[in-house]
């Protein structure tokens, strides 16, 4: 089924779905939608409202997330926003295929990441989210931070390089280079000190050991970095749901499999996960294709008479040989050494004693 067709199946005109919109503090803002029209990939939808808030601004190639449940299951298909049509009702052109929005959280994958988390004494989730949307409004802030001051370095380069200020034409070509090659890095410096861990991941939670006691049902802060293009880092709030003891570790320090299931994540955040397994699960797939196979049907495993013949003659003979041995050994009844010292034993005595 080509993508025209999915999008006529899954978005009929009159149809009631969910549309979110992403917004300036890396959240996600939720409203509903009717299927006004649909021609090929062009989506007409009727927002709830007139008027979006304030916070929420749409801008033309603002990439949409729209979901729609049928029959119990939740499908999911992205867009761009493409105009406004007045009163509340946009134009989107769909990109893509529609996917399942409810198997990708159980679908898991080992990977290296490296990863931070800390419990928090406050429990209350209802207080909790007011706390992690600071850590995310905090985190936004500082990388907009960097990347002023990473665009202001370019900045007065290109100013130097106008002015002269380089006269050897050679420094000038390796300086330009250098503003061609050079991107923004979004992630901050502390985490080039944080280790990659094994965890078994997936956009629902992941799994990992550790050395500290945590107990079931607790909430923890994660942060993780996310190896997505561009690379991010991940803020969220999980609850523990499995704990147990791992013993393949033999030294004194006791070690724990942990279990830890989302709560409070950004669905960009999500996404970013669900791609990065995506990609892996694509790289290993490609992988064991490449691997070389061996055709059992191509096989030559057929034997020449000729060496047939010469395999049975060789075998008579070593049969031959090994049974005349055996025959004479037998014949020539050689004592073992244990027979010999007592034969010997008993005829010393008989000397001794005087007996025949």
């Amino acid at each position: 089924m080509s993508d025209v067709e999915q999008y006529a199946t899954y978005f009929p005109r009159g149809l009631k779905i969910t549309v979110c919109i992403p917004m300036d503090n890396n959240e996600l803002f939720r409203d509903w939608a009717i299927v006004d029209a649909l021609e090929e990939d062009i989506i007409t939808l009727q927002l709830s409202r007139d008027e979006l808030p304030v916070a929420v601004q749409l801008i033309a190639g603002t990439l949409l997330d729209l979901r729609v449940g049928n029959k119990g299951m939740g499908f999911r298909c992205s867009g761009y926003f493409d105009g406004e049509l007045g009163s509340g009702k946009i134009i989107v052109r769909l990109s893509g295929n529609v996917s399942s929005s409810e198997l990708r959280e159980f679908f898991r994958i080992d990977v290296f990441l490296p990863f931070r988390y800390h419990v928090t004494e406050e429990q209350n989730l209802n207080i909790l989210v007011g706390t992690w949307r600071k850590i995310k409004k905090i985190r936004l802030a500082a990388e907009t931070d960097r990347r002023e001051a990473f665009l202001e370095k370019h900045r007065k380069l290109l100013n130097r390089i106008a002015a002269g200020e380089f006269d050897s034409s050679d420094q000038e070509k390796r300086i330009n280079k250098q503003l061609i090659e050079e991107e923004f890095y979004p992630i901050d410096e502390t985490w080039d000190n944080v280790n990659a861990n094994a965890i078994n991941l997936s956009a629902g939670g992941f799994k990992f050991v550790t050395t500290d006691d945590l107990n079931v049902d607790d909430l923890v802060f994660i942060e993780m970095f996310i190896p997505a293009t561009p690379p991010r880092i991940m803020d969220c709030v999980a609850r523990i749901t499995f704990k147990s003891r791992n013993f393949s570790f033999k030294n004194d320090e006791e070690h724990f499999n942990v279990a830890v299931q989302f709560v409070l994540i950004d669905d960009r955040d999500r996404d970013a996960i669900v791609s990065h397994i995506s990609h892996l699960e694509s790289l290993r797939i490609r992988q064991l294709r490449q691997l070389p196979t061996l055709d059992s049907e191509s096989a030559d495993t057929r034997i020449s008479p000729f060496k047939l013949a010469v395999w049975i003659t060789v075998s008579l003979i070593m049969f031959f040989i090994a049974s005349s041995y055996f025959y004479e050994y037998s014949r020539q009844k050689i004592n073992n050494e244990i027979q010999d010292i007592f034969q010997n034993a008993v005829r010393k005595y008989r000397e001794t004693s005087g007996q025949k």
